[in-house]
C-alpha cells in the first residue's frame, strides 16, 4: 500500500495537477477491529456531509469523492466518484483522472464551483429553511 501510495503521489506531482489527497488519519486507523468499512456504515455518516467537499467546490478544484450515504444525489454529477473501496480500484480511477487534460478537469472544477455558488448559497439554503417551517 505505501508504494502505491508514494507512486500515486508523485503522479500527482509530476502531471501538475491539484488533487487533494489525504491519508486516513490516526485515530481513523484505530477503529475496532481496524476495518474502515465498520467506521463507514456508523448511523451518522447517513446524515453526513463533509464541508470540505463544498469548500473544493466552490474554489473550482476538482473533487475525487466516495459515495458518502449523506451526500445528495444532485452533487454525483459535479465530482468525479469512487465507486469501489480498495486501493487497486483508487490507483486504477486516480491514472484515469491524471490522463484527462488539463482543460477538461478545470471544466469540471468550474462547473462544480457554478453549482455551488448557485444553488448552496446562504439565500437558497435559507429558503429551504423558510419552506420547511411553514409546511
Amino acid at each position: 500500500d505505501r508504494q502505491q501510495w508514494r507512486e500515486l503521489r508523485t503522479g500527482c506531482i509530476a502531471s501538475r495537477h491539484r488533487f487533494r489527497m489525504h491519508r486516513p488519519s490516526e485515530s481513523r486507523r484505530s477503529i475496532p477491529c481496524g476495518d474502515p468499512q465498520v467506521y463507514r456504515r456508523k448511523e451518522y455518516t447517513r446524515y453526513s456531509f463533509p464541508s470540505k467537499n463544498m469548500e473544493y467546490m466552490a474554489s473550482g478544484t476538482p473533487v475525487l469523492t466516495t459515495k458518502l450515504p449523506g451526500m445528495p444525489k444532485e452533487y454525483y454529477p459535479h465530482v468525479y466518484l469512487i465507486e469501489e473501496e480498495n486501493a487497486e480500484y483508487l490507483a486504477t480511477r486516480l491514472r484515469v483522472l491524471l490522463e484527462q487534460s488539463p482543460l477538461t478537469l478545470h471544466a469540471l472544477g468550474m462547473e462544480a464551483r457554478k453549482f455551488v455558488l448557485e444553488n448552496k448559497n446562504n439565500v437558497r439554503q435559507s429558503a429551504c429553511i423558510l419552506q420547511l417551517l411553514e409546511s
